[in-house]
């Protein structure tokens, strides 16, 4: 893992959480 940008990284898990919550809210 290259630490490049912590932003960038912290913005793509976000989005990432923001969908799995989307998924989990279907029940």
């Amino acid at each position: 893992m290259e630490m490049i940008a912590e932003g960038g990284a912290a913005d793509s898990q976000l989005m990432e959480l923001r969908s799995i919550h989307r998924m989990l809210r279907r029940d």
